[in-house]
């Protein structure tokens, strides 16, 4: 679900509004706006109540009298639009988000907004689009959660953003009771059922008995919004929703998977969305069978699968060649290595000078010498390169030492880093020290 992102000195615009709109400001509180009385307008006339610009000048907060702009809430994302104001010095700016901000709707303007004040009546413009597809699947979430609880699976959350829709379901046996959950769902669809937002108080007779998802917001003085389906669902919520059943279309439910522990996450679509994403699906089978030369969708797959484990063997080919290159080059390194220490105890400093060596090279290069040791541990410490010379430091698994001495060695000879588990690597210093260098880690053996 998007949420605007808020910077702490845009809280503090925020809160400087919040004390422009007074209890007698006539400003309407989230829970009782415009679009949750109702949620078929496309816009709406109101005046400003209270404006602050932010110091950049590219953004501008407003406070409305009452707003067709949703905030962000109960799953639901922010909507977006336009705002147009001035008569026939028409003026228009972009709406790109709204909040509750401790009750009050803070809408969000791109640009300074010239010629906005208070007082300003102005017409609010949704992006419709955006926001049919939020009420859709708004709608189409209170029925599947509802018709999830006729088999005791409880609704756990449900996010909604621009990629698609989904509802995380908490119980037992959920998976084998999707196909029924679906098909329940749309026949509450084809009832063509009345959805309708009241507002009951909390305490009431009526809530306690017939509120199905009881979800209350913190500090809530008086009635709350509730969202009713009759003789389907009656949810606390302040979205938006249909106002039929009928127009979520169809609701599909398109895969599940696991979402922690006893808990299924469901992606679905329905409505307008759901359409998109079945002509996009059309399409690219089309394309596909194009590509494989074969219309049949069974073996579209098959051939693909082939297409699949070839890449893989190849991979696995490429893998070892690879391997083996670099084993080579390890080798070449090694035996050009202008400086070798050969101790008995173990160690090997590989001097390769002006070099240059990355960690992968260090790695493979090291790991060779330690295999050839036949069994036995070691250390080996890699330098390469000039400015900035590179070292690195490599033993035999469970030796101990480099994690003990590694990043006191890299400090002896300049250098900066760190590391765990038998290898360190650092950056920077130079050779003088390497005598020194042997005689920490030849005593730390």
């Amino acid at each position: 679900m998007a949420k605007l992102a808020v910077t702490s000195a845009e809280k503090n615009l925020y809160d400087e509004l919040l004390g422009s709109t007074s209890e007698d400001s006539g400003v309407v509180k989230c829970g009782g706006l415009m679009c949750q009385r109702d949620s078929t307008l496309k816009s709406f006339t109101s005046e400003v109540a209270a404006i602050a610009r932010g110091d950049k000048g590219n953004k501008t907060f407003v406070v409305f009298k009452d707003s067709v702009f949703f905030p962000t809430g109960g799953g639901q994302p922010f909507d977006t639009g336009k705002l147009v104001w001035g008569g026939d010095a028409k003026k228009e700016c972009v709406v790109w988000g709204a909040t509750n901000w401790k009750g009050v709707n803070v809408v969000a303007l791109k640009g300074s907004a010239e010629g906005l004040a208070v007082g300003v009546e102005c017409v609010q413009h949704l992006d419709w689009s955006r926001r049919w597809y939020h009420t859709q699947s708004h709608t189409s979430q209170h029925i599947l959660s509802a018709c999830a609880m006729l088999h005791d699976i409880d609704t756990h959350s449900w996010d909604l953003n621009d990629g698609g829709v989904s509802v995380d379901f908490k119980g037992d046996n959920i998976e084998k009771m999707l196909s029924e959950i679906e098909e329940a769902s749309n026949v509450v669809v084809g009832k063509d059922l009345k959805v309708e937002a009241s507002w009951l108080e909390v305490g009431s007779e009526e809530f306690k008995s017939t509120v199905r998802s009881r979800l209350l917001p913190a500090g809530l003085t008086g009635p709350i919004r509730v969202v009713d389906i009759p003789t389907v669902d009656k949810s606390t919520c302040c979205g938006t929703h249909l106002s039929s059943t009928q127009q979520a279309g169809l609701i599909k439910i398109l895969n599940f998977a696991k979402a922690g522990k006893g808990i299924i996450r469901v992606n679905f679509g329905s409505g307008d969305f759901l359409r998109r994403q079945i002509e996009d699906y059309c399409l690219h089978v089309g394309k596909l069978g194009v590509l494989v030369k074969d219309k049949n969708l069974e073996k579209q797959y098959a051939k693909i699968e082939g297409v699949v484990e070839e890449k893989e063997k190849l991979k696995k080919g490429m893998k070892s060649l690879w391997s083996e290159l670099a084993s080579l080059k390890s080798e070449n390194m090694i035996a050009s290595a202008l400086t070798t220490y050969d101790i008995n105890k173990g160690l090997t400093i590989l001097d390769l000078n002006e070099t240059e060596a990355d960690r992968d090279i260090c790695k493979d290069v090291s790991t060779l010498y330690l295999r050839g040791l036949g069994g036995k541990t070691g250390v080996c410490v890699i330098l390469a390169g000039i400015s900035p010379m590179t070292t690195y430091i490599q033993e035999s698994e469970g030796l101990g030492v480099v994690d003990r001495l590694g990043k006191e060695v890299v400090g002896m000879l300049g250098g900066k880093g760190g590391g765990k588990k038998g290898v360190v690597m650092g950056k920077g210093g130079g050779r003088d020290a390497v005598e020194e260098v042997k005689r920490v880690l030849l005593e730390g053996m």
